[in-house]
């Protein structure tokens, strides 16, 4: 059975070092949330740990991803102040130069740390980030890894890492590559339409999209994404230096916990195809689909937008259909799921009912098919 860690306040001594002997935890602000986001910023901190520096020569990448390790619990208080509810949250606050918990400690060479000392609070970081994605799996059966970092070489854009949609793999499967990864309610969609600049450009179909080498997603992506079987939807983001430099972290959190809010909204909140909210995605869904098909923009998933795009149209319909008959517990109801052939005409029915009314179309249609 995992541990549950709550939030630490880091000792101090003079100068600003860490007390030697401090276990681990010390060394990590981990905070459970109440929804299905979690936040990891690893390389923001600044404690020396209790054993010597890496060399910081050759792979070993040492630089501090300036404030973080401030940007990230930042985004957590005005996701709480939007919603009332709070993402799960991991922060290093020590230094990387002593470990670097972005890198694989199995790879060779071993990148993530040259002491042994350094491996129980490595070891302990992870635990951590698995065990809050155990916890989210079991509570929501789904969830939004966000892993926060910082970059220099592109200073004014965001840049998005999921080896470019590997570790998103259910969130594509689910809603689409486009309305997920770049529409109007993903994360990167939403900080773009807050005037950021993202990197790769949002408005560019997901098709032709290529994430910048090197920024495309590491080790915590990688490990913990949709494409591993004890994962979940991952994407790393890289902020510029000019979104995160002095004080600029402080907008910067407010405009991604937007970004996030947004995004729980679409994807997170409810149980796909619920679009009436009663935690159980059934044929009262299909008849507000129904009255919101042809919306063509500023639509959201009480309107019948299942996918996230903001539109109501026939892309919407599949998700609603293939999770007919589940409920937010994850127990599917007694009643059939509809055949394609009923879906069809369902669907076909519609035009004529949006022209001469829709009163009567869903009791004839669902009364002759099981």
């Amino acid at each position: 059975m995992r541990f549950w860690i709550l939030s630490v306040t880091i000792l101090l001594v003079a100068g600003g070092e860490a007390v030697a002997q401090l276990p681990p935890s010390s060394y990590f602000t981990i905070v459970p949330g109440d929804v299905p986001i979690l936040l990891t910023a690893p390389h923001g901190g600044t404690l020396s740990y209790p054993f010597p520096p890496r060399s910081c020569t050759g792979s070993e990448t040492c630089v501090l991803d300036t404030n973080t390790r401030l940007l990230a619990p930042q985004a957590s208080d005005d996701f709480f102040a939007l919603t009332g509810k709070r993402p799960y949250l991991i922060v290093a606050q020590g230094h990387r130069e002593y470990i670097d918990l972005n890198r694989d400690k199995a790879a060779s060479p071993n990148n993530a740390f040259s002491n042994p000392a350094a491996e129980p609070f490595y070891d302990f970081y992870h635990d951590a980030v698995q065990g809050f994605i155990d916890d989210i799996q079991s509570q929501y059966g789904r969830g939004l890894l966000l892993d926060i970092h910082g970059q220099s070489a592109q200073p004014g854009d965001i840049l998005r890492g999921t080896k470019d949609g590997l570790t998103a793999s259910d969130l594509i499967q689910e809603f689409g590559s486009d309305p997920s990864l770049n529409g109007p309610n993903s994360i990167l969609g939403s900080l773009d339409a807050l005037g950021y600049s993202v990197d790769p450009d949002a408005s560019i179909p997901f098709a032709d999209q290529v994430e910048v080498p090197g920024y495309n997603g590491g080790y915590t992506v990688q490990a913990y994404g949709s494409h591993q079987a004890s994962g979940m939807d991952a994407i790393q983001l890289e902020f510029g230096i000019d979104y995160r430099g002095g004080s600029a972290w402080e907008a910067t959190a407010a405009d991604l916990a937007i970004a996030m809010r947004d995004f729980y909204g679409a994807y997170l909140a409810q149980q796909p195809g619920d679009f009436n909210g009663d935690g159980a995605t059934d044929g009262s869904d299909f008849l507000t689909w129904q009255r919101g098909f042809g919306l063509s923009s500023g639509a959201t998933i009480t309107d019948g937008d299942a996918n996230g795009d903001t539109l109501v149209n026939g892309d919407d319909l599949p998700i609603w259909k293939n999770h007919f008959g589940s409920s937010a517990s994850g127990l599917a109801s007694a009643a059939a799921v509809p055949e394609p052939s009923s879906l069809v005409l369902l669907f076909c029915g519609l035009i004529p009912s949006r022209q001469f009314g829709r009163r009567n179309l869903l009791p004839s249609k669902l009364g002759r098919g099981k």
